[in-house]
């Protein structure tokens, strides 16, 4: 025959349901936290704590650093030759959306 259970540890299921549920609302992301040392950044007070680690995990020591001027200086100029490239295909986007509309244009004329 099986024990029986101690009275001061069951709990009706209805009960059970109201600190199951309430234990979900602790741990849902969307609650915000503060604390002394995350005040003052407003970057990760609203994201969960879980998130927040995560995050952080993920940022390697290396990507934190400052880039040296050479490092600098060739990000630089990939941004300009990749300009370049942005600009010369707006260019030929803008020539055939023109060529579009009046090919257009000359449809319904005729």
């Amino acid at each position: 025959m099986l024990p029986a259970a101690n009275a001061s540890n069951s709990l009706p299921r209805k009960s059970m349901r109201t600190v199951k549920s309430s234990r979900r609302r602790s741990l849902a992301p969307n609650e915000c936290f503060n604390t002394e040392k995350e005040k003052g950044n407003d970057l990760f007070s609203s994201l969960h704590r879980k998130i927040v680690k995560t995050v952080r995990r993920s940022i390697a020591p290396e990507q934190l650093r400052l880039r040296t001027d050479e490092e600098r200086r060739d990000h630089e100029a990939c941004d300009l030759e990749n300009q370049k490239k942005l600009d010369i295909c707006k260019d030929q986007y803008e020539a055939e959306l023109v060529m579009c509309k009046t090919q257009h244009q000359n449809e319904l004329d005729a």
